[in-house]
C-alpha cells in the first residue's frame, strides 16, 4: 500500500500524520463500508473453495461518514484533525453499504476485525514508513 494511493483510509491517516488538512467533499455525511484486508483475504478463500458461480458481495457493512472517520483514525493516532470541506462531488454516493446476505449464506462468511483495530494496524503501518530510516 502506498501513502498516495489514492484510498480514502490511507489518504486520511497520512494527512493526519502529517498534520495536513483532509479534503472532505459537501458536508461529509456520505458513508462507506470498511474491511480490513486480512478479513478480505479470507472471504476471497472461501469464495475460491466454494462453489458459488455467481456474483457476492464481499466486505463489511458498518456504516461510517466520512467525517466520522477522520475523526475516529484521529483518536486512534492521538493526534489532532484538521478538515478541509470542499464542493460535493455530483455523482459522489451518499451510501455504499453492500448486500452481505448471500455472502453470509453461501460463503458463512463475515468481517471480524472491528474498524478501530483494522485503522490501529493500518496507521501502525504508515506510521512506521514514514519513520527516517537509519541505515
Amino acid at each position: 500500500m502506498q501513502r498516495d494511493d489514492g484510498r480514502v483510509v490511507s489518504n486520511f491517516v497520512t494527512r493526519i500524520l502529517d498534520g495536513t488538512p483532509i479534503d472532505i467533499y459537501g458536508e461529509g455525511h456520505q458513508t462507506r463500508c470498511f474491511c480490513y484486508v486480512d478479513d478480505m483475504i479470507e472471504a476471497l478463500i472461501a469464495l475460491m473453495i466454494s462453489d458459488c458461480a455467481t456474483p457476492v458481495n464481499l466486505g463489511s457493512d458498518r456504516e461510517v461518514s466520512v467525517t466520522a472517520l477522520a475523526h475516529l483514525i484521529g483518536r486512534v493516532l492521538k493526534m489532532p484533525v484538521y478538515l478541509r470541506h470542499t464542493s460535493a462531488l455530483i455523482d459522489d454516493p451518499q451510501e455504499r453499504r453492500p448486500d452481505l446476505e448471500k455472502c453470509h449464506r453461501v460463503l458463512g462468511w463475515q468481517a471480524t476485525t472491528e474498524l478501530e483495530v483494522g485503522l490501529l494496524k493500518t496507521a501502525a503501518f504508515f506510521a512506521q514508513m514514514q519513520e527516517p530510516s537509519h541505515a
